[in-house]
């Protein structure tokens, strides 16, 4: 459904974006720093920039004005919105630190469990939402479980780890969100991005084969696609 809507009204959607996008803007920069200190040992460095901040607020501007544009003002807008509020700090804390915060995964889980309990209990979600509190519990389980089995024969194979630990739990919160069914074809869809990104880097020569790249910005890419597909 596309919304056809007063120019005010995307005027109002516009100036919530803005309050949305300092908060995230806030939480990242703090986030990124505070890591960065108490780990000294890593070495990290990171320096806020005003394109960073400004590509926040545009991506939170956004996240509004596209789910409206799509959903209008019905029920499956705010989990889609919510979806995408969460999604825009694992871009830029995932590529700065090559860190998913667990409390955006265990939030994002907490929200699936709770539209799955909408769902089971009072009323049903259109689109790629999760159709029930089972769905969502196994969801989180397949979501999780997915990826450690590969972690650990990946890691049987090469003797090192293929995935973070972050990326396992993100994809719970996937699952969580959409549904068990969902898990597969995210995973599927990110790993191809993240194959063609890792290799493109080793022939330029700019990475060893075995060097860690952050897979989370793969994991919301394809979650995404995996979300409009039914909007």
């Amino acid at each position: 459904m596309v919304s056809t809507s007063p120019l005010y009204i995307y005027f109002a959607l516009i100036l919530i974006g803005l309050v949305f996008g300092f908060a995230l803007k806030t939480y990242v920069n703090h986030f990124i720093k505070q890591y960065i200190k108490q780990n000294p040992e890593e070495q990290l460095e990171y320096t806020e920039t005003k394109f960073k901040n400004i590509l926040v607020y545009l991506l939170s501007i956004a996240a509004c004005c596209v789910t409206y544009y799509f959903l209008g003002m019905t029920w499956i807008a705010i989990p889609i919105f919510i979806f995408l509020f969460l999604l825009i700090p694992v871009l830029f804390i995932d590529i700065a630190i090559k860190i998913i915060p667990d409390q955006i995964n265990y939030l994002g889980m907490l929200v699936g469990l709770i539209l799955g309990g909408i769902s089971q209990f009072a009323f049903k979600f259109s689109g790629p939402i999760t159709t029930g509190l089972l769905d969502s519990v196994f969801g989180i389980l397949l979501g999780a479980g997915l990826p450690l089995a590969i972690i650990w024969v990946y890691y049987l194979i090469t003797k090192k780890i293929g995935f973070g630990l972050g990326d396992v739990k993100m994809l719970g919160f996937f699952g969580a969100f959409f549904g068990w069914f969902a898990v597969i074809p995210i995973l599927f869809i990110s790993s191809i991005f993240g194959s063609i990104y890792g290799l493109l880097f080793v022939f330029a020569k700019k990475r060893t084969r075995y060097e860690e790249i952050p897979f989370g910005p793969w994991l919301v890419l394809a979650a995404l696609l995996y979300t409009f597909r039914y909007i």
